[in-house]
């Protein structure tokens, strides 16, 4: 994507075939090149429903943005411990 020039080329669709429950919902977006239709890339977006559908995680290549993200937060609190994290986050408001 960061080599990408004409972003018009940019093709982006949506699986019709999503999964949804009371507030979640699970859905495919492919993106490929107008210019190379063998260039596509699936990411599934999860989306929750709190008065209004919001993107809370991304897969892509069955990997979990959020789930990078707590093994990040695992691996700091294992080496500086809950309060010392919780200190430096509060400072940095």
């Amino acid at each position: 994507m960061s080599e990408i020039t004409e972003w018009e080329e940019i093709i982006i669709s949506v699986d019709n075939n999503f999964s949804q429950n009371e507030n979640t919902a699970r859905v495919k977006v492919s993106i490929s090149l107008e210019s190379d239709p063998s260039s596509i890339a699936t990411v599934t977006l999860k989306l929750i429903n709190k008065n209004r559908w919001k993107i809370y995680d991304l897969e892509y290549q069955s990997v979990s943005i959020l789930d990078i993200e707590k093994i990040g937060y695992d691996s700091k609190i294992k080496r500086q411990g809950i309060d010392n994290l919780i200190e430096r986050m509060l400072s940095k408001t």
